[in-house]
């Protein structure tokens, strides 16, 4: 569904033709055994669904013709990000991070676990530095699953930590990929531990 910056004016028709496509698609992972597809909002206008708009129209529509096609199809769900947001190009927030991720809590099977500034353009975890410069709370995002659990489509949702972490391949930044992966992980597990609500 992406289209190119310097010609906005398709994208009602790149939509169109990605949804077509993805319904498709679906016939096509039925066939070969799948038992869903995901699509990822993203934090660009160029990157379509990333409004509140686009991802309830193109989550619809593809909701509707799996309906319609339950034995030969498979659903299309969100792969959510706890850090995907949108700014506009005066660097305006339109929609913050948490407004999203609750927007497709419906649509979501699975979603990332990563951080970023306030204009979301990094993308990092959650080391001790990564959270003081970053804009993700994970208490506040814990507490809108539980709180929204009974609106999650699917039984087991999963999240994955993502992150690009160091450039790879230099002797200097190699070696910072092994920290940053286990203090990432540890902050994870604090706050998602299981915990009885």
């Amino acid at each position: 569904g992406a289209v190119y910056r310097n010609q906005m004016q398709t994208k009602e028709r790149g939509i169109e033709c990605y949804l077509s496509h993805m319904e498709e698609l679906s016939v096509l992972a039925k066939q070969k055994g799948l038992k869903g597809l995901n699509i990822e909002p993203m934090s660009s206008m160029a990157e379509p669904p990333t409004t509140k708009g686009e991802i309830d129209y193109m989550m619809e529509r593809l909701g509707k013709f799996h309906d319609s096609n339950p034995q030969n199809s498979v659903p299309v769900r969100l792969c959510g990000d706890i850090s995907h947001g949108l700014a506009n190009e005066r660097f305006q927030v339109v929609y913050d991070n948490v407004t999203l991720f609750k927007h497709c809590i419906p649509y979501m099977s699975e979603f990332h676990f990563k951080n970023t500034d306030r204009h979301f353009n990094r993308t990092f975890g959650f080391s001790e530095g990564d959270c003081t410069r970053g804009i993700v709370d994970l208490n506040e995002i814990k507490r809108l699953c539980i709180k929204n659990q009974n609106l999650w489509p699917t039984k087991d949702t999963v999240g994955y930590l993502e992150i690009n972490g160091p450039k790879l391949g230099r002797d200097y930044s190699d070696l910072l990929l092994e920290e940053q992966l286990i203090e990432s992980l540890q902050k994870l597990h604090d706050v998602w531990e299981y915990q009885p609500v």
